[in-house]
């Protein structure tokens, strides 16, 4: 599927799985206003996105949104924006459900800090524990009901694989706690302790 506009003369599509059209016309209601702050409509041109970058490629006289390809980021970018649409969705919605502030959503490219019996555990405790700085996002991911013994880095991207469902709490700010039962959220804490859901 494609979402499709027209802006400054140039025809930008954006190729989606069905389930993201609605987020994809929410990116082209955005590329306006990044063009107006400086964002070139040429081939070759990357941009941000929230969490992800986005590339315009060209297509003919058409400009194609590509991200990145999670699955391996040495095969460079692949004409789909349907993982950043959708994570970038969930994301936002997540943290304005809960009425955070600020929404600090990570870089693709920062690290997370997981105790490795994590990757295994049936529940985790996600906690921004850390102010994000330009490498790390400021979370530590652990087993439900454990302190961290051994950790290890993953970058946000290898989530996408990994543990897709970890990726949503992951624009919560500072202090926030995430406790997940399987793939489902169970509680959400505040600073102050206070569990929101």
């Amino acid at each position: 599927m494609e979402a499709k506009k027209v802006i400054a003369g140039r025809t930008i599509v954006v190729p989606c799985e069905k389930a993201a059209l609605g987020n994809a016309d929410w990116l082209l209601d955005v590329i306006p206003k990044l063009a107006e702050k400086g964002l070139r409509l040429d081939d070759g041109a990357v941009f941000n996105f929230g969490w992800a970058p986005l590339m315009l490629r060209a297509r003919g006289a058409d400009l194609v949104v590509c991200e990145p390809d999670f699955d391996d980021l040495s095969r460079g970018w692949r004409e789909d924006a349907t993982t950043t649409l959708v994570v970038q969705a969930e994301m936002l919605g997540l943290a304005r459900s809960v009425k955070a502030a600020p929404i600090v959503v990570p870089t693709y490219q920062q690290v997370v800090f997981v105790d490795v019996v994590a990757w295994r555990s049936p529940g985790v405790t996600m906690s921004r524990i850390r102010l994000q700085s330009p490498t790390d996002s400021g979370w530590l991911v652990v087993p439900e009901g454990m302190d961290s013994s051994h950790t290890e880095e993953a970058r946000v991207f290898e989530l996408v694989k990994k543990k897709r469902h970890w990726l949503p709490p992951m624009a919560l700010p500072r202090g926030y706690t995430v406790h997940l039962e399987g793939t489902k959220i169970a509680a959400i804490g505040t600073p102050p302790g206070r569990t929101l859901y």
